[in-house]
């Protein structure tokens, strides 16, 4: 059975955006006021990065789907990449590394 070259790294963006407080805290008066100009957005990819694929793989002729669970920082950038399903053969780094260069 021949299988395609295709490497396609699926993020599963679960963003975890920084928040002033805990959920359950009870905000002072102050907390409101302050908290009014932050509030979390869901992050937009603004720049990608193409992930490698891994050269073993190409010999082998391999194809991998890999799931990312991605922490995007207040700046845009990745600050935690967790591979959730791993596809072995060198794609889970390839995409891992990619994801590091994403800004959002």
């Amino acid at each position: 059975m021949r299988r395609a070259l295709s490497f396609r790294a699926a993020l599963v963006l679960l963003a975890a955006v920084a928040l002033p407080r805990a959920a359950h805290a009870q905000p002072s008066a102050a907390d409101a006021d302050a908290g009014k100009a932050e509030e979390a957005t869901p992050p937009v990819l603004a720049s990608k990065v193409e992930a490698a694929y891994p050269e073993a793989a190409r010999r082998e002729r391999l194809e991998g789907a890999v799931g990312l669970e991605l922490v995007v920082a207040k700046d845009g950038t990745v600050s935690d990449v967790k591979v959730t399903a791993p596809a072995g053969h060198g794609f889970d780094e390839a995409a891992a590394a990619a994801a590091r260069g994403c800004r959002f």
